[in-house]
């Protein structure tokens, strides 16, 4: 079996995910965030063609639809049974008050053709309203300023207590993204089924590893998203990472891509990245090397601590805030239309 495809364990699986055979996340897969819809079921097609036996989604990309496309396709031609490929995706922030969340889980199962997710994870901490005609689908709503509508009337421990609900049937494992290690510990101290995974954004310069070493020690596996740091568009395609000289010279070491070293240094130190592309769908997957200790250690060494996805002003909540202090927030409480009274009650400012 190709390292690729190996697949981590989950420690924290609960024993009815077991039950059903759910063997763990494979160490490489395919981030589906941003894929065009016109394009989606044949990119996903051909990362499937290339090995990739993991397929990370989520309801707010908003190609979910046109991503199964793809999926079922593969799966009709070689005839491989729905377990040989593990499928994620995410529960967006308008869907997280407990009645609403089977709304959503359901909405994502009915676009991907499926009786069940091996994963489902809380995408973001924090809540929105449902917004206008609510039936399951992602929403960002937002007041006649433009500022996201945030729902208090729930906490996220009553959302995994929901989500719990769905377990094995319509999700094999529930797990969080974006979180931090304080609202981990929140979590966990009413959570009757331990989160399985933990999706945060990891590479060589963000590479985080209090959160990652908690994590693990809670028996919780760590997934990485943004492998690459802020190569994506979105992020305006800086190649900051991938451009590194000491990931450049590694890849020389190993015969290479400098994206095939930001990738096994992931997986060397046993977090699964979710690489997104268009462009480099089998020459990603065909880039996997084992990194010598060494190498791993002087990779530890270029870490900056550089985030490049944070959403507090777009959808109302100060993600991150452990890593933060009282200016940057207050800088974002303002922008994200919070009031000074309301980040208090948040413990975000005067703590």
């Amino acid at each position: 079996m190709a390292i690729q495809t190996e697949r981590i364990p989950f420690p924290n699986a609960p024993a009815t995910a077991a039950d059903t055979n759910s063997a763990g996340i494979p160490k490489l897969g395919f981030g589906l965030w941003n894929l065009p819809k016109e394009s989606a079921a044949d990119i996903v097609y051909e990362a499937l063609k290339a090995g990739y036996r993991h397929l990370d989604s989520a309801a707010i990309y908003g190609n979910e639809a046109e991503c199964a496309q793809g999926y079922h396709r593969w799966a009709k031609e070689t005839g491989a049974p729905r377990s040989e490929v593990f499928i994620t995706s995410k529960l967006w922030l308008n869907s997280k008050k407990p009645e609403n969340v089977v709304r959503g889980l359901n909405k994502t199962l009915e676009s991907w053709g499926l009786e069940y997710l091996d994963l489902y994870l809380i995408h973001w901490p924090g809540i929105l309203q449902t917004g206008d005609n609510y039936d399951g689908s992602p929403q960002v709503p937002t007041d006649d300023k433009g500022f996201p509508l945030r729902d208090y009337s729930a906490e996220d421990k009553d959302t995994w207590a929901a989500l719990e609900a769905q377990v094995p049937v319509k999700a094999r494992n529930i797990g969080i993204s974006n979180y931090t290690k304080s609202e981990i510990a929140d979590l966990l101290k009413t959570a009757k089924i331990r989160p399985s995974s933990l999706q945060v954004e990891l590479h060589v310069y963000n590479q985080q590893p209090e959160l990652v070493k908690y994590a693990q020690s809670e028996g919780i596996q760590v997934t990485a998203y943004s492998p690459f740091g802020g190569l994506n568009h979105i992020y305006g395609s800086n190649a900051e990472v991938v451009n590194d000289p000491t990931v450049k010279a590694l890849a020389q070491k190993h015969s290479t891509t400098p994206h095939g070293i930001a990738l096994s240094f992931l997986i060397a130190k046993n977090i699964a990245p979710i690489p997104k592309t268009v462009s480099r769908v089998k020459e990603n997957f065909d880039s996997i090397v084992a990194l010598t200790a060494d190498d791993v250690k002087t990779l530890e060494g270029v870490n900056k601590n550089k985030r490049y996805n944070d959403c507090s002003e777009m959808l109302g909540y100060i993600f991150f805030k452990d890593e933060k202090d009282n200016t940057t927030i207050l800088t974002q409480i303002a922008k994200a239309g919070l009031s000074r009274a309301q980040a208090k009650v948040e413990h975000l400012v005067g703590k």
